[in-house]
């Protein structure tokens, strides 16, 4: 019976269209070749290291990030651990939050805002190496070294009452 429905739509199809089922094929969607190498990764790692792993609550609902950039001061930070232990799992990529919905921004970025003002809520502005850190710096080094592949997350949410 469902061979027959099938045959019977192949027919209307090829009457309505002027050509066979077969030929719509074509029309499937079908993944890019850069969707294909994402696949092939198979196991990545997303990491959320910001401000909000040092604030009261961490990134629990209705916790707040510290207005206070000296706050972030990850002194052992080491993004070589990190990679070791990517590989270990088998992860093939890794993704960085560089700056989530409090703003915080995890490199000592030049930015602006729209008035002109330079953008104060960085490790530019932490007492962590004396205002040079750079963990998307670090991050990228370390990955680089040992031929993990590198993504960043940037998100253009923003808490009011945030920088």
């Amino acid at each position: 019976m469902a061979a027959a429905a099938l045959a019977l739509c192949g027919a209307i199809i090829w009457m309505l269209c002027g050509r066979t089922a077969l030929a719509l094929e074509p029309l499937l969607a079908r993944p890019t070749a850069a969707q294909l190498r994402w696949q092939e990764l198979e196991i990545g790692a997303l990491i959320h290291f910001n401000m909000a792993t040092y604030a009261p609550g961490g990134t629990r609902p209705g916790a707040q990030c510290s207005p206070d950039p000296d706050t972030f001061n990850p002194a052992q930070l080491d993004t070589d651990q990190w990679v070791r232990a990517f590989e270990a799992f088998g992860c093939r990529e890794a993704v960085l939050v560089v700056k989530h919905n409090c703003g915080f921004v995890t490199w000592p970025t030049n930015a602006t805002q729209a008035d002109g003002t330079r953008y104060n809520y960085s490790v530019a502005y932490s007492k962590w190496r004396g205002g040079k850190g750079d963990v998307v710096g670090d991050f990228a080094a370390s990955c680089l070294k040992r031929g993990l592949g590198i993504g960043y997350y940037y998100s253009l949410g923003h808490r009011p009452g945030k920088p």
